[in-house]
């Protein structure tokens, strides 16, 4: 019967997956007073995540921000929350947040608005650890300065890898190095091996055996994995080497595969929800490759490569379906970095202890923080070599599981034939599924991302592809590039870029630049000639790729398809920056789409002076500000389609309801990237195709506004001007080039 478990924990993981779902419930409002109790804290590098259970039962996922301080596990809470609404994937090459809320049993994401703790949580082991781990997280941070080190020491002492920066946790990433953020059997190992021998050493004048030694050791494994917070790769080492050590004290033969297989069955009838986290994810595939690998060779170096190529390999399915990259330097980074880690850790870990007893031990913080320095400068060297990462679309959820499958399944075969048959094919699989998709069916492509508050618009021309503005976040999330615009453009096909242009030098607009930087080649960077603040300049000082002008220097030619700038002719430091945007217009054929940026009012009237505004797209300008879109403007570009690109308010009243209701009496049907994910535009210079990414069909017209015969379904636009046969449909096909965006549940 043990024989089976590795195949009875493969169909348990399968069940789990593909499990049928509760219903989510009676809607929640979006703004409500929330009073609940709190389920789990997990600290991120910009605020925290808390997990609390409300009176009727169903659970949140709330984000605070500074300065709302975290409660503890077990407090009881109230504040005023906002809820997110959930949807589909909201973008090309986007996870379905909805699928993804569903299978974690979370009812609803949302913000902390207000928090205030009303009672503490009972006085139990939970706390008390919660207490210490407050000990041990003061004197690293006092003893260290570096937000880097912080994080990563943060990561290794107490399980906190959300506190890593998001620039380092992308150079993990990248340098297949990720796996050494999360607490898992390397760490828990040392742990094990380190209380063993000192237990057989302080035992041995007693004449106790190995199995005295073992049984005093697993209860302090046990406290280390509460202490880490029991997460997914801790509690699957952590159930491993309590049924090895079961066995041992028992005399009997250890089987490592299936104790896997018995932790991971044990875990997944305990709560299946696990089966749906990364970090179980790939602790347990790299885990079964591990232990499914022949025999290693002689010599640690060798054995090190071996191990290190096949979990590698395992876990590369995995690494596109989370970061849409597959690491090509995993192997010569693990060689360095897992040393290292190692040794790091001999030096964290009697720190924790004695922190966590009271003693701060500066000394040895700051011994664990010249390693950890090391560490992070090992991972950013490794990222950024040419090939580190390949980077591809995200793969669907099956291309995933078959191509984890007939990897494993091979490695365990006695012949090295069919290992490495078994290896091309779940490489092939990976490949041949994930191949950017195939060019624009038409000469002008557009999609304007939804990346919050911000800009974010893909253009695709058979000559070239453009990227005007990256999106971003002013409030520290440099996360918007990794998780949105990257994935979106592997999956629209987008290999290398022409040029990229920022309008102006606002966060929401040039954040996620970093990030396109490191995953594509870029021939030119255009701006407008303004300085802005020390992030902007720094990010311009770092950049090899040629920094170039808007409006003076020339564009990249996309023939057919026209690209002219109209605004700045000449950068004036008086005005404001959202003054200087860089205005573009994109002509083929009979229609145009104009990119306005962030202009105000009186850039809108010097437009309007120099006149050639008339556009059958439009982005609204400023995200639909009150300040912008004048009745004059609105009038010049006789658009038939605007889209406002904003987060639904959430930081700014952006858009100002009167300036939505002004583009609609002016007969342009409104799109908005929070309400319809992003907006797709397809061109052939005669005809015009917009939709929604997210439902794929027009937006609600609103009351008041003019009335249209035109089909929701084909949007379809012909080119003669006409604004009444504007109400026609045409026949043109919606171009299929976001095949990415469609994965399996997430």
């Amino acid at each position: 019967m043990h024989r089976l478990l590795p195949l009875l924990a493969g169909l348990t993981c399968l069940l789990a997956w593909y499990r049928p779902l509760a219903g989510p419930g009676a809607p929640l409002p979006r703004t409500m007073r929330c009073r609940a109790r709190v389920l789990g804290v997990d600290p991120i590098e910009t605020g925290f995540w808390t997990r609390v259970r409300i009176p009727d039962g169903r659970t949140l996922r709330l984000r605070g921000r500074p300065p709302l301080r975290p409660p503890r596990r077990g407090d009881l809470v109230v504040g005023r929350v906002e809820l997110w609404e959930l949807e589909g994937p909201l973008n090309p090459g986007g996870r379905d947040l909805r699928a993804w809320a569903h299978a974690q049993g979370v009812a609803g994401l949302g913000v902390w608005r207000t928090l205030v703790r009303l009672r503490s949580g009972p006085d139990d082991l939970a706390r008390r650890l919660a207490l210490r781990r407050d000990l041990v997280r003061t004197a690293l941070l006092a003893a260290n300065s570096d937000p880097p080190v912080r994080g990563l020491l943060r990561a290794l002492a107490l399980g906190e890898s959300g506190a890593v920066p998001s620039a380092t946790r992308a150079d993990f990433a990248r340098a297949g190095l990720a796996h050494l953020l999360a607490i898992s059997g390397l760490h828990l190992s040392l742990v094990g091996a380190g209380l063993a021998l000192l237990l057989l050493q302080l035992l041995r004048r007693l004449r106790a055996g190995r199995q005295v030694a073992i049984a005093v050791a697993l209860p302090c494994l046990a406290l280390c994995v509460a202490w880490t917070g029991a997460g997914p790769s801790a509690l699957r080492a952590g159930w491993m080497l309590l049924a090895g050590a079961a066995g041992l004290l028992a005399l009997r033969p250890v089987v490592p595969l299936h104790l896997l297989a018995a932790a991971v069955l044990l875990l997944l009838v305990l709560d299946p929800s696990l089966v749906h986290r990364m970090g179980f994810q790939f602790s347990a595939v790299a885990t079964a490759a591990l232990l499914r690998m022949p025999p290693a060779p002689t010599g640690w170096l060798r054995r090190l490569v071996s191990a290190t190529l096949v979990a590698s390999l395992a876990t590369a399915p995995l690494s596109a379906w989370y970061f849409g990259r597959l690491p090509l330097v995993g192997v010569l980074g693990n060689l360095l970095a897992v040393p290292l880690t190692a040794l790091l850790l001999l030096v964290v870990l009697p720190a924790t202890v004695l922190s966590a007893a009271g003693l701060p031990v500066p000394f040895l913080w700051s011994l664990a923080g010249r390693g950890a320095s090391a560490l992070a400068a090992l991972a950013h060297q490794a990222a950024a070599l040419p090939l580190a990462a390949l980077g591809v679309p995200r793969p669907a959820a099956w291309v995933v599981l078959a191509s984890t499958g007939i990897f494993l399944v091979s490695l365990g075969s006695a012949r090295r034939g069919i290992r490495l048959a078994g290896a091309a094919a779940a490489v092939g699989l990976l490949l041949g599924t994930s191949l950017p998709a195939p060019p624009p069916p038409a000469p002008l492509a557009v999609t304007f991302l939804d990346v919050g508050h911000g800009d974010a618009v893909v253009v695709r021309t058979p000559a070239g592809d453009l990227l005007v503005d990256t999106g971003g976040s002013a409030w520290g999330d440099d996360t918007v590039g990794e998780r949105i615009v990257v994935p979106a453009l592997r999956a629209l096909g987008v290999r290398r870029l022409r040029a990229v242009v920022i309008t102006h030098a606002h966060p929401d607009h040039f954040g996620a630049l970093p990030a396109v930087l490191r995953s594509f080649p870029v021939e030119a960077i255009y701006h407008p000639g303004r300085r802005g603040g020390p992030r902007w300049e720094a990010l311009l000082a770092g950049t090899s790729v040629p920094i170039r002008q808007a409006c003076r220097d020339p564009l990249p030619d996309l023939a057919p398809v026209t690209v002219r700038c109209l605004w700045p002719e000449a950068p004036n430091p008086l005005r404001h920056l959202n003054d200087d945007s860089v205005v573009l217009r994109l002509a083929l054929g009979a229609h145009a789409v104009l990119l306005t940026g962030d202009i105000e009012a009186g850039t809108e009237r010097a437009l309007l002076d120099a006149g050639g505004l008339d556009a059958t797209v439009v982005k609204a300008p400023h995200h639909g500000s009150a300040t912008s879109s004048t009745p004059a403007f609105v009038l010049a570009t006789g658009a038939h389609h605007v889209i406002f690109s904003s987060d639904g308010g959430r930081r700014f009243p952006f858009p100002a309801p009167e300036v939505e209701a002004r583009w609609r009496a002016a007969a342009a049907v409104t799109w908005r990237t929070d309400r319809d994910g992003a907006v797709h535009v397809w061109s052939d210079g005669r005809r015009l195709k917009v939709w929604s990414h997210l439902r794929h069909h027009a937006p609600p017209r609103a009351r008041g506004s003019r009335p249209r015969r035109r089909s929701a379904a084909a949007r379809s636009v012909p080119a003669d001007g006409n604004r009444a046969a504007r109400e026609g449909s045409g026949t043109a096909p919606p171009p299929v080039f976001d095949r990415g965006a469609r994965g399996g549940r997430g």
